[in-house]
């Protein structure tokens, strides 16, 4: 399956001779787009199909540092026949070529996990304190829920994969919930969604972080274990863990 999403984002001109234009992508799609890791050659860029109203072309995105995203250049011909001027808010759709997303409903699937931040709440008995009030039915379960504005792109895949939300309170991660289902329903001021977590909250061993907006994807790599895994022997916080959590911490380069 082509990775392919749809969002609305404002063209603007790069200063300079050429006086490219350009659409940035939202933080969101670009995130996606890093976190599939394949295909990603030609320092980063990714060969794409863009369309917006009837107007199609092929080009390709490319990181930029400034915003932390990717930039969608839109060429003269298209703005010319679309009649784009600068500023102009632009409805786009945009698919990814040469990249693949494998939807496996087996085991061996790699979990896909998300983390946020749980806002005043500072300790992990509070939290589950708080979630055994939260509770409401989900397809015939009981469940815990998580309001956010975006619907992540790889929702089908983080169920199949049995993917989990892990929460962070006062700048430290400690423990997570299994993600059961995906809501998405539109408001007065655009769509949101709701993630629905079994009720079971998992410690985890803490990890600091720092604060963000939203949610974001956890990679693989800085994935917690969890407290009953690491009380059995059967798992540790990495080097890896280790040494990116002191980096989150402004403790190292």
């Amino acid at each position: 399956m082509k990775p392919h999403f749809e969002f609305s984002a404002p063209v603007w001109k790069s200063s300079g001779k050429a006086a490219w234009h350009f659409v940035t992508l939202p933080k969101e799609e670009a995130d996606y787009i890093r976190d599939l890791k394949a295909g990603l050659k030609g320092f980063g860029m990714v060969k794409v199909v863009a369309q917006t109203g009837d107007f199609s072309w092929e080009t390709s995105i490319f990181p930029d540092t400034k915003t932390d995203s990717y930039l969608l250049p839109v060429k003269a011909n298209i703005r010319r026949k679309a009649g784009i001027e600068d500023g102009q808010t632009l409805n786009i759709k945009l698919t990814l070529k040469n990249v693949d997303v494998q939807i496996n409903k087996g085991t061996d699937m790699q979990p896909i996990n998300l983390m946020k931040l749980v806002v005043g709440i500072d300790t992990l008995e509070d939290f589950e304190a708080w979630q055994k009030q939260d509770v409401v039915t989900f397809e015939g379960k009981k469940v815990n829920t998580v309001h956010t504005r975006n619907m992540p792109k790889q929702a089908e895949e983080i169920l199949a994969s049995g993917g989990s939300i892990y929460r962070i309170m006062k700048g430290t991660m400690y423990c997570r919930q299994q993600i059961v289902g995906f809501k998405q329903y539109e408001t007065e001021n655009g769509k949101k969604c709701i993630i629905y977590t079994d009720t079971k909250v998992i410690p985890t061993q803490p990890l600091p972080m720092r604060a963000f907006q939203g949610w974001r994807y956890l990679k693989p790599e800085n994935t917690p274990a969890d407290l009953d895994a690491i009380a059995s022997g059967e798992a540790r916080l990495s080097h890896a863990q280790e040494e990116q959590a002191l980096r989150e911490l402004g403790l190292l380069d």
